[in-house]
């Protein structure tokens, strides 16, 4: 963004505050260059364009998904997958 417009992205949103500016162009780079990385760990390996093309789509959706809960507990399921070892001791 700052490339691209030649001004700080808290200076195109008008954030006036010299600390919150700061912090909110650190937040900004940072999610920038973690994208960027996962882009380039997805299409490193592709075998042509669009392999790459696909692999970064990917990556696209997995970062713009909205209907994650972080306070959601991991799915489990209801049927245990192996017997409990301790059974056979009762």
């Amino acid at each position: 963004m700052s490339k691209t417009w030649k001004t700080r992205p808290s200076q195109i949103l008008g954030i006036d505050d010299s600390v919150i500016a700061y912090w909110f162009d650190r937040a900004i780079f940072y999610f920038g260059v973690s994208y960027e990385n996962d882009i380039q760990d997805a299409t490193k390996d592709a075998k042509g364009e669009a392999q790459a093309e696909r692999a970064a789509s990917v990556v696209l959706q997995r970062w713009l998904q909205d209907n994650i809960e972080i306070s959601a507990p991991p799915l489990t399921s209801d049927k245990p997958k192996f017997r409990d070892p301790a059974e056979m001791l009762k």
